[in-house]
């Protein structure tokens, strides 16, 4: 299978098109009487260098496509792109939302209300594909986070448009790629937060690394089977199962500190209760004090970066959880993939 080509290496010419450009846009929002804005905007600041590549060539208008949250294919205001479209609009000095009874117009700047609004997205729909593409020249995936799913706007675009991958795209399968193939030993991943799916990665982390880490609730939807595989260390929960407990905290920073690369995806409790962030507050300072390579990827994870102010503590940082675990084990993702 052929990869979409790398937005860098394009010979398209770009001026005057209508650019398709779906980014990662799933962030935390704050509402202060009844007035949204964004709170973490890390995910969003990684689509700007494909933005100003595609201005300094001169496109007519960008299209962002993006989605908050998981709707259902209903219109649920409370995950409306609303707080996106301002940050956008504060960034590019205009962005116009579009919701679904309007069409694109000649601004330079808009985006599709979200996406999972529409059945037709999650549910990959080409005829939801084919509107998306309409009246557009070309299609950009700069969405690594949500890439390993099969979805519209990230599959079905390429169907009917010429397709690129994004700049903060080749970033992430360069520097993953890099660390996949040569990483410096030991390696040690920690793997924490609440989706079961989480532990379909096991099999693979336990073989290419030296230890796993395993936290959150993984540790109680794990199949007891799995407690056998090599190089898996799992916390033993708190008296609440909201938290690791202390001695799983201790064994965690003694991993850490003899790491040499660190991979970190997803909270080891609660850490949105003040009770029950101990565990993550405590792996998180450890892994950023550790003299290693460190890479940290996921929302949740990148929410805990800021709280603790530990952004440039790690050489990395993921803008995808479950997309970066798939890529470290697949090396390629749906979206990533040429339609055969």
């Amino acid at each position: 299978m052929k990869n979409l080509p790398f937005l860098s290496e394009s010979d398209f010419d770009w001026q005057g098109k209508t650019v398709l450009l779906r980014f990662d846009s799933d962030v935390p929002v704050n509402s202060h009487g009844g007035h949204e804005k964004v709170s973490e905007d890390y995910r969003l600041r990684m689509v700007l260098p494909t933005v100003h590549f595609l201005q300094r060539r001169q496109v007519g208008r960008i299209i962002f496509l993006g989605h908050r949250g998981r709707p259902q294919g209903k219109n649920v205001p409370a995950l409306s792109l609303r707080p996106v479209a301002a940050w956008l609009k504060n960034q590019l000095g205009s962005c116009r939302l579009i919701n679904w009874r309007q069409k694109i117009n000649g601004d330079p700047y808009q985006l599709w209300e979200n996406l999972r609004f529409q059945e037709g997205e999650t549910a990959n729909s080409q005829r939801f594909a084919r509107r998306l593409a309409q009246g557009t020249d070309v299609f950009i995936n700069d969405a690594f986070a949500v890439s390993h799913r099969y979805q519209a706007s990230i599959v079905g675009l390429p169907r009917f448009l010429p397709a690129f991958l994004g700049l903060r795209f080749e970033t992430e399968v360069k520097t993953l790629l890099w660390q996949r193939r040569q990483p410096q030993r030991p390696l040690v991943f920690v793997l924490g937060g609440s989706k079961p799916g989480k532990l379909d990665y096991l099999p693979f982390l336990t073989k290419w690394t030296d230890r796993v880490l395993l936290g959150g609730r993984l540790p109680e939807l794990m199949k007891p089977t799995m407690r056998n595989l090599p190089n898996l260390i799992v916390a033993q929960l708190a008296a609440s199962s909201r938290d690791i407990n202390a001695a799983s905290i201790n064994r965690f920073r003694a991993e850490l500190n003899s790491a040499a690369t660190i991979f970190w995806a997803g909270p080891l409790g609660i850490y949105e209760e003040k009770a029950n962030r101990q565990g993550t507050w405590a792996v998180a300072r450890a892994i950023a004090k550790a003299n290693a390579f460190k890479v940290a990827g996921g929302g949740d994870t990148q929410r805990v970066l800021s709280q603790l102010k530990l952004w440039r503590d790690f050489n990395f940082v993921s803008v995808g959880g479950g997309a970066m675990l798939q890529f470290l084990r697949d090396k390629t993702l749906p979206g990533m993939e040429l339609p055969a």
